[in-house]
C-alpha cells in the first residue's frame, strides 16, 4: 500500500505541476518538441523496478506457503448459506471415521443481550470451533453454496 501511495502521490503532483506550469494562459507557444531516449528509459525502467519491489513480498509469501510441512491437525471450514461446518481430520477420536464434524450457527440476538458478547452480534457463533495452541493446523476454507467472511481473532485471521 505504501508503494501504491507513493506512486499515486508522485503522478498527481508531476500532473498537477505540467497542468499548472503549461497551461495556455502561461505558455503561448510550446518549445520545439524533442525526443529525449534518456527520459523515454526512465519512465519505461522506474515503474518496472517498482513493480519488482512490490511482487518481491508476494513471491516469497507464495513459496512459503508451498512448503510442504505436514499438518498435525487438519481442518475444513465448509460455508453455508447461514452457518459454517467444520471437519477436523488428522485427530484420534473414539468415531470409526477418525473424524469429528459439527455445524455451528450464528447466535440469536436474544441470547446476546445479557453477554458480553454484545457488540459482536454476527459474529458469535456456538458452539465454537476451539483449536489447540502450538499446533501446527492447515486450514481448508471452502463453500457448499456461498461464502462469508470467516474468521479466527485469536490467529488474527479473517
Amino acid at each position: 500500500m505504501f508503494f501504491v501511495i507513493f506512486v499515486g502521490v508522485f503522478v498527481f503532483y508531476m500532473l498537477f505541476y505540467a497542468i499548472y506550469n503549461f497551461h495556455s494562459t502561461k505558455v503561448e507557444k510550446a518549445d520545439i518538441y524533442n525526443h529525449d531516449s534518456l527520459l523515454e528509459i526512465v519512465w519505461t525502467i522506474l515503474p518496472a523496478i517498482i513493480l519488482l519491489f512490490i511482487a518481491t513480498p508476494s513471491f516469497t509469501l507464495l513459496y512459503s506457503l508451498d512448503e510442504l510441512i505436514n499438518p498435525q491437525l487438519t481442518v475444513k471450514v465448509i460455508g453455508h448459506q447461514w452457518y459454517w461446518s467444520y471437519e477436523i481430520s488428522d485427530f484420534i477420536s473414539t468415531s470409526s471415521k477418525g473424524n469429528i464434524e459439527f455445524d455451528s450457527y450464528m447466535m440469536p440476538t436474544e441470547k446476546l443481550i445479557n453477554t458480553p458478547f454484545l457488540g459482536c452480534r454476527l459474529l458469535v457463533s456456538r458452539p465454537e470451533l476451539v483449536l489447540p495452541a502450538k499446533t501446527h493446523i492447515r486450514l481448508l476454507i471452502t463453500s457448499a453454496d456461498v461464502l462469508h467472511s470467516w474468521a479466527i481473532p485469536s490467529f488474527e485471521l479473517k
